[in-house]
């Protein structure tokens, strides 16, 4: 497919809002503010950014006059606006859906929050090159497990009680353990130079809000929690994972349903993760195994996790624990000890 001229993606932009009824664009260039645009009383609503490149901004407003000034404090290239009041109530369906339409429609969006693939350079980029990022991602390459880099004694102390605790359940050692282990050797990108700053793992927190289940560990990326080992009332295991949700048609996952008797399948998705997801769940590890053996699961495991790294460092990296993370990364029986205090 040939690449759309600025004039094609404006038109589609213009062409997606106006099915909304939104205005017209309005010029705003240089502006330190709109405030003659919009009367006070109807300022609520939802905007759209145009910028000289031609990327564009979807954004929600109580005031979009204070907002618009907000944002000429970080863009000093701001070009045209248009704008829709909505209730209140409706901003965030709203925001979600035109995100969604432009997205899919290949229009470059500003948006790290809500957008599910990540625009321009990243901060992963200065570690680990595009091209690297890219091989990984369509290769059936395994990470070798066998090399821990990180040292960080302040915060592997803090955590130090909860892994010794972990260490000593068996449901962790016969179940959580050895699929973490195959999870990171399939599904994280080069785990020992990403780690704390792109991904961070816990253990032993509440599997859920208001809840006493326990979560035996749970994966982190971005602002998103990728994968949770917990346990239920009968001490069964279960393991949730997110995925790229354009990946893996309905259909498939219904025919998988057949042969994994345990898997459930949830639209959940992590607002800053993007549209583009949804969640899977299943019982035991026999079954969490078999997801993994699938080539088109593990992808599209991959691609989500990707992205998430794309968007930035994770939020959850204070939680980390150092000594689950070197356990599973050096993928061996190693006698820990306790840190001394």
């Amino acid at each position: 497919m040939d690449k759309m001229t600025d004039s094609q993606i404006f038109n589609i932009v213009k062409k997606t809002i106006s099915d909304f009824k939104f205005s017209e664009f309005i010029w705003v260039y240089c502006r330190p503010t709109i405030a003659d645009l919009f009367k006070p009383e109807k300022r609520c609503g939802i905007y759209i950014l145009r910028f000289t490149n031609n990327q564009f901004y979807v954004g929600q407003a109580v005031d979009v006059v204070r907002r618009f000034v907000q944002h000429t404090k970080v863009h000093d290239d701001i070009q045209e606006i248009s704008f829709k009041t909505f209730p209140k109530t409706e901003l965030n369906r709203v925001e979600q859906e035109i995100i969604k339409l432009l997205e899919i429609r290949n229009v470059t969006l500003r948006n790290i929050n809500l957008t599910s693939i990540p625009k321009g350079d990243t901060d992963l980029d200065l570690i680990i090159s595009p091209s690297e990022q890219q091989l990984w991602l369509q290769s059936n390459h395994n990470n070798e497990l066998t090399e821990y880099w990180l040292n960080e004694p302040n915060l592997q102390v803090k955590y130090s009680r909860k892994f010794q605790k972990l260490l000593k359940r068996k449901d962790f050692i016969d179940s959580a353990k050895p699929f973490l282990i195959e999870y990171f050797k399939k599904c994280v990108l080069q785990p020992s130079k990403t780690e704390l700053s792109f991904w961070s793992l816990t253990c032993l927190t509440k599997a859920f809000i208001d809840s006493d289940l326990v979560a035996l560990c749970r994966l982190n990326l971005f602002w998103c929690e990728v994968l949770t080992i917990w346990i239920d009332d009968d001490k069964s295991i279960h393991y949730t994972f997110h995925l790229t949700k354009s990946l893996l048609p309905k259909s498939y996952l219904l025919r998988k349903i057949l042969k994994i008797r345990s898997l459930s399948i949830s639209n959940h998705f992590y607002q800053r993760g993007g549209p583009d997801q949804f969640s899977v769940e299943v019982t035991g590890i026999q079954d969490a195994l078999k997801l993994l053996d699938n080539d088109k699961i593990v992808m599209a495991i991959k691609t989500f996790n990707l992205r998430q790294m794309q968007k930035g460092a994770t939020i959850y990296g204070k939680y980390h624990c150092v000594d689950l993370a070197k356990l599973i990364l050096t993928n061996d029986n190693i006698k820990h000890t306790n840190l001394q205090k």
